[in-house]
């Protein structure tokens, strides 16, 4: 990437422009072969190897945590937020049936024993009553809740793995594309995209 092109360019110089690079990669593969034999008779080890190399192509390398540190957060300014306009509150996957759950209400109300009261009738009205205002409130909310606004989304955050040396670059690409929207299953997840590794 280019944030590492200054640091590969400190220690890869050799036949980057040369059209015989791809042999003279494969002379020198094979004579460290040579001289080092025992990385390639243990299954394990190659396995190891490989993990450790796909870890340092994928990465940079700093010479201190706090050097990587700013480093990924040099990198997670550059689109730290995204502004996307969408619901006001988080809505559900599959849409709310107010009336079927204050149905439902008033049901368990009317089939519930209240023998034992002794005003059991006027209990069972203002059950009834409260709930039915506790509904339309709901469904007022519900209403408010659908109104468009503009939110501040985190699109990119840095986080510390101190057992592996590195800081993680995470990005939610559902943010980073703009169609993250304020619903359950709509709002993507962190990916991991940048390794600093120190």
């Amino acid at each position: 990437s280019l944030e590492c092109a200054s640091n590969q360019r400190a220690s890869i110089q050799w036949g980057h422009n040369d059209k015989n690079v791809g042999y003279t990669r494969i002379a020198l593969v094979s004579l460290w072969q040579e001289q080092t034999p025992w990385l390639f008779i243990e299954p394990m080890m190659k396995s190891l190897f490989i993990t450790l190399l796909s870890i340092s192509l994928v990465g940079c390398f700093y010479s201190s945590e706090q050097k990587a540190k700013e480093a990924c957060e040099k990198w997670r300014m550059k689109r730290a937020e995204v502004t996307i306009t969408s619901f006001r509150d988080e809505q559900p996957a599959q849409p709310v049936d107010r009336a079927k759950e204050l149905e439902l209400a008033l049901s368990a109300i009317d089939k519930e024993d209240l023998s034992s009261y002794r005003d059991a009738e006027k209990f069972r009205a203002e059950t009834r009553a409260f709930q039915i205002d506790f509904f339309a409130a709901l469904v007022e909310e519900d209403q408010k809740g659908l109104e468009m606004i503009d939110h501040q989304v985190t699109a990119r955050w840095c986080r510390t793995d101190s057992a592996i040396s590195q800081i993680l670059g995470y990005e939610n690409k559902k943010v980073i594309t703009s169609v993250w929207q304020n619903k359950q299953g709509a709002n993507g997840k962190g990916e991991v995209v940048k390794r600093y590794l120190y």
